[in-house]
């Protein structure tokens, strides 16, 4: 995205010179795009993006908790990929120490009927079993 003369890096919202690491077309500043270059699916259980909305009306975030088909990066970017356009677009993958062998699927900031139309329980669920994983918890809370 441009802003004037300056380019925001797409993951944190910094502004950047036009000299900014490139993604998949994608500006990103110094420190993303490091990140972004040693990223391996399933990111540290602290990663915080910078939020994106989807939809129009009252924004809920969505964690869903998969365990069971164990941790590999390379399951969590099918399992990504099946839903996000671009990277991180609609969810992300996080570490979560409770789960043996699974991780936290974590949403971007949606509406519930956003979620439905684009996303779906059902194909969310189907695609989380067909990849043998379970899905252990779902949290759901509005984002304020």
């Amino acid at each position: 995205m441009k802003n004037k003369n300056m380019l925001i890096c797409e993951d944190c919202g910094k502004n950047i010179s036009e000299n900014a690491g490139y993604i998949d077309g994608y500006p990103y500043c110094a420190e993303c795009y490091r990140h972004n270059m040693n990223y391996n699916g399933i990111h540290d259980e602290g990663y915080r993006p910078k939020p994106v909305f989807f939809g129009k009306g009252e924004y809920y975030k969505i964690t869903v908790d998969i365990d069971g088909g164990g941790f590999l990066d390379t399951k969590a970017e099918m399992l990504l990929s099946a839903f996000n356009k671009k990277r991180g677009e609609h969810m992300y993958a996080v570490q979560n120490e409770k789960l043996k062998k699974g991780f936290s699927l974590v949403f971007s900031p949606m509406t519930l009927c956003y979620f439905d139309k684009n996303i779906g329980w059902k194909k969310l669920k189907k695609t989380v079993f067909d990849m043998g994983y379970r899905i252990i918890n779902v949290n759901i809370s509005a984002v304020k």
